[in-house]
């Protein structure tokens, strides 16, 4: 809620837009990263005691600034975290998560990718490339010093850009935040380690 009205003070009457977040349920929960943000930054949200470290999530949500609505399908809830947008209990939980995703390329401002290995993630970046919305995206090339396993990650949603016939772009072992073009070309490039000093928060203005 504290989050929240931040973003809504922040954004100052400006219309209100969504940045959606696209992980596999268990990515946030197993990456860290030492917490390098300052409060030198007016569009991050304070916290009443900074913490040593956060979750990848967390981190992401706070290097985004406050100019979105940020909401993520489904998984644990992260206190720093995106907001969380449930799908009731029901015989068919697969088809109501499909139907949640599909429902967030008629609003979504934005889509910030963490690359992982699993059905659902790559079915979600199928449907979006098969929509036109990659353009849309911002993928987060996480570095090997806060995934050993990043670099497979990042291949398995290469190799779904190679399925449709689309540019591939290998994987760097720093990290980086990529934007692309609809045929997967580079649209633009900033390394990982901008995060904090707010390189995130000016690709996705």
């Amino acid at each position: 809620e504290f989050g929240m009205a931040y973003v809504e003070k922040f954004r100052q009457g400006r219309p209100v837009q969504y940045l959606v977040f696209l992980r596999g349920t268990r990515s946030a929960k197993r990456m860290w990263l030492p917490n390098g943000f300052t409060l030198k930054r007016e569009d991050i949200i304070p916290y009443p005691e900074e913490p040593k470290s956060l979750s990848i999530e967390a981190a992401l949500h706070r290097g985004a600034g406050c100019r979105f609505v940020t909401i993520a399908l489904g998984g644990l809830p992260d206190c720093l975290g995106m907001g969380r947008v449930a799908t009731p209990f029901s015989d068919a939980p697969d088809q109501l998560w499909r139907d949640a995703f599909l429902i967030t390329t008629t609003y979504a401002s934005v889509y910030l990718v963490l690359p992982e290995k699993s059905e659902g993630l790559l079915w979600e970046l199928e449907q979006l490339i098969q929509c036109g919305l990659i353009a849309k995206c911002v993928f987060v090339m996480v570095p090997t010093a806060v995934d050993a396993s990043a670099s497979r990650a990042w291949d398995a949603c290469m190799k779904t850009f190679a399925q449709n016939r689309m540019t591939t772009t290998a994987y760097r072992e720093n990290g980086a935040f990529l934007s692309f073009e609809k045929g997967g070309k580079i649209r633009e490039s900033r390394g990982f380690e901008g995060l904090f000093a707010g390189e995130l928060a000016a690709m996705l203005e």
